[in-house]
């Protein structure tokens, strides 16, 4: 019988975290925590079909090319799965299992990531991550306006 051992996951997170996971730890992450069906992990899978070498750290040249940004995209798990994860987290650091906080830890940043890489803006990357982390918006919708507004780049500037 194989023995199977813990995926070492590179800190900081330099590609997608399913590039990294063997199956069985891809189903029981992404199965088995989050409650992913098939399809949605097909769909997480897709960015290592068209950008099999994608670095998160030099991920820029990349963005530009809608598949790409659109197989980065990513769905809100179910708040009872994150919580589950969050759960999961919590009891592998108590128990001092370091690969299993790690790969939960890992899936967060990726979450992050992807949610930045993918969104339109960092307004709407923020609004998936809060979402996802149940983290309360504490900006008034005038003051998110105000700021979008603040934010925004002349589209000429930059000649």
């Amino acid at each position: 019988m194989e023995r199977l051992r813990p995926t070492l996951i590179p800190e900081p997170l330099s590609a997608p975290l399913l590039r990294f996971l063997s199956p069985w730890e891809r189903g029981f992450l992404y199965r088995e925590i989050l409650g992913q069906t098939e399809e949605e992990l097909a769909t997480a899978l897709e960015i290592l079909r068209i950008a099999p070498t994608i670095s998160y750290i030099y991920a820029a040249p990349l963005l530009s090319q809608p598949a790409i940004r659109a197989a980065l995209t990513v769905k809100v798990p179910a708040s009872d799965r994150v919580n589950l994860l969050a759960g999961v987290i919590r009891a592998a650091g108590m128990l001092k299992i370091s690969s299993l906080e790690n790969m939960c830890l890992a899936w967060c940043a990726d979450f992050i990531i992807r949610a930045s890489y993918a969104s339109m803006d960092c307004f709407g990357a923020a609004a998936l991550v809060r979402d996802c982390f149940s983290v309360r918006n504490d900006w008034t919708r005038k003051e998110v306006d105000c700021l979008k507004l603040e934010n925004e780049w002349p589209g000429n500037e930059e000649e």
